[in-house]
């Protein structure tokens, strides 16, 4: 586990892969210190599963310490999805406790690098100001490479606003100079409003969808919209494919990344590149 040591850091930025390829593309690299980015879309087509991917490549595979925070779900349910994603074991299986043997023992060999991989889950935190305290506490003793708000809707900024707009606007502005302050990639997932509902099933999330969205947009770096066709309809034909679509990107451009989903893993995968 890396100690911080601020003397000594480098003057290089050490960019974050997100896990997967073409993402890394759009951002020359992977999410840079001090950004924002905002992931994105439709109930269920797959905004946490994306932020988890982004987790596992950070904490499992370059053993980098992750905060991660959720407003849905607790520690135990995180914990299933990373190992359903990891083991490639069906996460209804492992929630079911009814695993087959080959299951059971690939599950079993990666209990342990999973726990003690470094990841701080945090699921009581109902504010963003505990979450701002704690993310300076872990700093503290740990060069963080990456934080992650899972469910912003959920959450309340801990200070006096006068509505919804303002609170998400607060707890925008606070995101973005956390991310600044620690040097950190910060990533949130957020819901959409109503609006695109009344657009359609087939409607692509725009970046005024963003629900309460006040200043997040504005403050956002990154925002990433998950959409998955075959969430309203299983015979569409694009079945069993995702678009992360890049519709915003500060520091450079954007675009549309196909992989595909395998939603009973809790995962997205990378396409073959093409020759």
């Amino acid at each position: 586990m890396t100690t911080r040591n601020l003397e000594h850091e480098s003057e290089t930025p050490l960019y974050t892969p997100t896990g997967h390829r073409d993402l890394d593309l759009i951002f020359n690299g992977g999410l840079a210190p001090g950004q924002l980015a905002v992931i994105s879309g439709r109930t269920s087509h797959g905004k946490t599963t994306l932020a988890l991917d982004m987790i596992r490549r950070t904490a499992l595979r370059d053993g980098r310490p992750v905060l991660f925070v959720s407003a849905e779900q607790i520690e135990d349910e995180i914990t299933m999805r990373l190992l359903a994603a990891e083991a490639t074991v069906p996460l209804a299986a492992i929630r079911a406790d009814q695993m087959i043997d080959e299951q059971l023992e690939k599950l079993t060999g990666l209990i342990s690098p999973v726990e003690n991989a470094p990841i701080f889950i945090e699921d009581s935190a109902r504010t963003l100001e505990e979450i701002i305290v704690e993310a300076h506490r872990l700093s503290e003793d740990h060069d963080l490479g990456l934080i992650v708000v899972d469910g912003l809707n959920l959450l309340v900024s801990g200070e006096d606003t006068n509505s919804r707009y303002e609170d998400v606007a607060t707890m925008s502005r606070n995101l973005k100079h956390l991310a600044r302050e620690l040097n950190t990639p910060v990533v949130v997932t957020a819901g959409l409003s109503r609006g695109i509902e009344e657009r359609g099933d087939d409607a692509l999330p725009r970046l005024r969808d963003l629900r309460d969205s006040g200043t997040l947009e504005e403050d956002a770096d990154i925002v990433i919209f998950v959409n998955r066709p075959d969430a309203a309809n299983p015979d569409h034909e694009r079945a069993g494919e995702a678009f992360l679509v890049v519709a915003k990107h500060r520091a450079g451009s954007t675009g549309a990344v196909n992989v595909a989903h395998q939603m009973h893993f809790s995962r997205f995968m990378d396409l073959a590149p093409r020759e």
